[in-house]
């Protein structure tokens, strides 16, 4: 889950395979809405989504007060970033070598 700027849309999702990330501008309405949603997808497929293997990630200069507050919402793990996603780096800021190297 990342965390936008204020002014941007309040959700994004990209998926592929088994794996999906959710883009969200982290309000809590917002951030309920998603949850919603997941909760109506598993009703629908009938698979669960696993919240120990799901997390949630934010810009390197986040607030703890926010990290937290997403983490109690959402009720996931926080992960630093960069991390990868199908081979590929996420990150934020400018990009380095170092990100290739995750």
């Amino acid at each position: 889950m990342f965390y936008l700027w204020t002014g941007s849309s309040s959700q994004a999702c990209c998926s592929k395979e088994d794996d999906t990330i959710i883009f969200s501008n982290g309000n809590k309405a917002s951030l309920q809405l998603i949850l919603k949603t997941l909760e109506s997808y598993e009703n629908v497929s009938g698979q669960l989504i696993n919240k120990n293997k799901s997390s949630y990630s934010l810009a390197p200069k986040a607030p703890q007060r926010t990290i937290r507050r997403i983490g109690r919402i959402l009720d996931m793990e926080f992960e630093n970033l960069p991390l990868k996603y199908l081979g590929f780096p996420i990150y934020f800021g400018r990009k380095t070598q170092d990100i290739f190297l995750i």
